[in-house]
């Protein structure tokens, strides 16, 4: 079974790649719109 946290996760930028970044469980991940979905 999955572990159940109270935590609600936070978003940031990161300042670099000026992309979002999201924090679950402690754990960073980047995220990252891919160019042909958008745009066909």
């Amino acid at each position: 079974m999955p572990r159940l946290t109270k935590t609600l996760p936070t978003y940031r930028k990161h300042k670099q790649s000026g992309q979002a970044i999201v924090t679950l469980n402690g754990r960073d991940h980047l995220l990252v719109l891919c160019h042909s979905l958008i745009f066909g």
